[in-house]
Order: structure tokens, then C-alpha cells, then sequence
């Protein structure tokens, strides 16, 4: 879809007025909402989040209509160019995540903005393209693989040579984080440079309408339980007051905490801060580790999966938290 998406907007003259990895973004022709009309490349499924009028595009939508907004060219000419098979029917369930689920976290009353895709490292290109191969070789050395990474639109930029995990939240790209492969570079990790880090989570797309979140340190930890779903990073061990917020409007009732073993006095602060401002709604769970492992991010997807799957409820009326905790990492 994507080679026809492309080669359909340079035979027409369209220019999207910008793109992520994963969606064309054009003003909305229906309802003239800015920004909020979005294509997805690999499928041709569009949405406007603004949707103000009833001609604006729904998860319902197939692409001829869509395309026919922004372009004017004649539904048959568009049919031709797109092909039947391509039309997004409307049992199709869309991959954006939905406009409620931004309002309901508060993103623009936060102040958190979204940065364009040229606030990405210059060369950054998905972890599938030719140019990406070193990256590649990389996370998969890492036992990461590529269904995987291309699922979260993990990056490479040759020239900085760091594989780039991009943190985007309701599909709009906030921050990046950058990890270098070369083992003698002393900066390891990144970050792009503002506040963005302590206000969101990457993978935060993973909660919506779930029941349970995990919480994991880092970015290719946080991947290794892509068998059981549901993961998020918070980029440190400490978590920001904005991050739990975040985790807790999510609506998830079980929080699965696997962090690294060196995070026992983060943990502890953690959990005392779920449980006060959840009013003790939620349950906490403690993922270990499996013996021999430094961290996640060294365990093989299975690994991770049954460790979770042996998680352990956490006594939260213990009296000493933190040896509780310490006892069991």
C-alpha cells in the first residue's frame, strides 16, 4: 500500500502536510480540522480525530473516499490506481488510537507537544531499510526481531550509528531515545534534549483499553515481553509524577513492575505512590528476573513471558516495603 500511496501522491501533486513512520497527516477537507486527517501507510486506513461533520473520514472509510477528499480525482481514476482489494471495509478495526483516549490524558491541558518527524536524527530510517541493516544486526543480537521492531517503528541512523526507539503517544511522536551499537562509544543512551522524557511513556499506545500495564526501565527490555503485550518503558528507573498519571488514567487495574534489580528503592516508591493515588485500586506485581540474567533486556521473549506469568502479588501491608521487595529481586 505504501508504494501505491506514494506513487498516487506524485502523479497528482499532493504533499501531506507532514508524515511519522507510521501516517500521512493532512488537514481535514471536511471538517478543515489541522492536522488531524491521517492515512496509514502499510494500510490505507484513515481517520480524522477531529471529526466535526459527517464527511469526515472514519475507521469506516475506505481509502477511494478518503483519497477523493483531499484530491477531487474521480472515484474510477482512484479505484484503478488503488485496486479493490486495498479497500479498508468497514468490520476493518483501525490501528490509531482513538480521540478520546488523547483527551482523556490531558496531553494538550499538560502542555506536552508533539514534535515534527524533522526533529528526528537527519538519516533516521526504519529498522527494515537497506541502510538500517547495522542497527538491525544490532537489536537482533539483542534477541530483538523485526515483526517486532517494525511494529513500534524502531529507527537506525547510520550516521550517529544508534538504533532509534521513538516514544509516540495517540500516534503523534513526542521524543526519541538513541542507543548506540558501538560498544566503545561512551555515551550509550540519547535523549532528544527537552521535557518530554519525564511526561511520557514509550509504548504508551500498548494501555488503551487494557486491564494490566508493565512496567518496564528501558526501551528493549520493555520489547522482550512482546508475547505478552501490554509493556511500557519509562526511560529510567525512577518514574515521573507525569508518567504515573499517565499509567493510572489508563484505567489498568493490575501493574506489573519489572524493573531492574537495581531499582529495589524505586520500587518501593512506586508502589506507595500507585496504591495512595489509586486510593488502592490497583494491584501490584512483582516480575522477577530470571536467575542468571542481569537484566530484561538479556532474557529471551519466552524468558520474559514466564516470568510474568510467575509474577509474584506484592504484600503491600508489609512493614518493611523495601526488604519485602529486596528479599524477592
Amino acid at each position: 500500500m505504501y508504494d501505491k500511496l506514494s506513487t498516487f501522491f506524485e502523479e497528482h501533486d499532493i504533499i501531506p502536510k507532514k508524515e511519522n513512520a507510521r501516517s500521512y497527516i493532512f488537514d481535514c477537507p471536511a471538517c478543515g480540522g489541522h492536522e488531524k486527517l491521517y492515512i496509514e501507510k502499510e494500510t490505507g486506513r484513515s481517520v480524522c480525530f477531529k471529526h466535526k461533520t459527517e464527511n469526515c473520514p472514519t475507521k469506516k472509510t475506505g481509502i477511494i473516499k478518503t483519497l477523493h477528499l483531499i484530491s477531487e480525482v474521480p472515484f474510477e481514476v482512484i479505484k484503478i490506481a488503488m485496486s479493490d482489494e486495498v479497500i479498508a471495509t468497514p468490520e476493518e478495526k483501525l490501528n490509531f488510537n482513538e480521540p478520546d483516549f488523547a483527551t482523556d490524558f490531558d496531553i494538550e491541558k499538560d502542555k506536552l507537544q508533539s514534535i515534527p518527524n524533522d526533529r528526528l536524527p537527519f538519516d533516521a530510517k526504519l529498522i527494515n531499510w537497506p541502510d538500517s541493516k547495522d542497527g538491525l544486526k544490532y537489536l537482533e543480537g539483542r534477541g530483538l526481531d523485526l515483526d517486532t521492531l517494525m511494529k513500534y517503528n524502531i529507527m537506525y541512523s547510520p550516521y550517529f550509528k544508534r538504533v532509534i526507539f521513538p516514544v509516540i503517544m495517540n500516534n503523534e511522536l513526542y521524543g526519541w531515545q538513541g542507543r548506540a551499537i558501538d560498544k566503545n562509544n561512551q555515551l550509550k543512551m540519547y535523549n532528544l534534549p527537552g521535557e518530554w522524557k519525564t511526561q511520557s511513556l514509550m509504548f504508551f499506545d500498548n494501555l488503551k483499553n487494557k486491564d494490566f500495564a508493565i512496567i518496564a526501565e528501558g526501551p528493549v527490555s520493555a520489547l522482550k515481553f512482546a508475547k505478552v503485550g501490554n509493556f511500557v518503558a519509562t526511560m529510567g528507573k525512577a518514574v515521573a509524577e507525569k508518567q504515573l498519571e499517565l499509567i493510572l488514567k489508563s484505567g489498568v487495574k493490575r501493574i506489573y513492575l519489572a524493573l531492574d534489580p537495581d531499582a529495589a528503592i524505586e520500587m518501593e516508591e512506586l508502589v506507595r505512590k500507585l496504591l495512595f493515588q489509586s486510593t488502592y485500586q490497583v494491584k501490584t506485581f512483582l516480575v522477577k528476573v530470571p536467575v542468571g540474567r542481569d537484566d530484561f533486556g538479556d532474557c529471551t521473549y519466552e524468558e520474559c513471558k514466564n516470568a510474568f506469568d510467575n509474577a509474584e502479588a506484592l504484600d503491600i501491608g508489609c512493614y518493611n516495603l523495601y526488604s519485602y521487595i529486596t528479599e524477592r529481586m
